[in-house]
């Protein structure tokens, strides 16, 4: 396992991609099924509203500390896709 990404679904994902990419699976074939969970999207996310709305007590205590982790890591995420980007995008002039 590579030890950069922590969850399985994460792998999945760059398998997937990388399948569509190099042409294992054609895109035709998942169209369907994509658009299926597209269009349902707010499905996936039900749950997780809910959790927030019980654990409100336990979030209010700690909104601080939440905060402070959601802003560091959208700072770098943000940092490191546009890193990503930029060496790509020079990879791709040199080419």
């Amino acid at each position: 396992m590579l030890p950069i990404i922590s969850c399985p679904e994460a792998y999945w994902e760059c398998c997937f991609f990388i399948s569509l990419k190099s042409g294992l699976i054609d895109s035709k074939e998942v169209k369907k099924t994509v658009s299926f969970f597209l269009d349902n999207m707010i499905l996936f996310f039900v749950p997780a509203g809910v959790g927030i709305i019980t654990s409100y007590d336990i979030l209010g205590k700690h909104i601080w500390a939440i905060l402070a982790a959601c802003t560091i890591s959208t700072v770098l995420v943000v940092a490191s896709v546009g890193l990503l980007f930029q060496f790509l995008d020079k990879k791709k002039r040199n080419e």
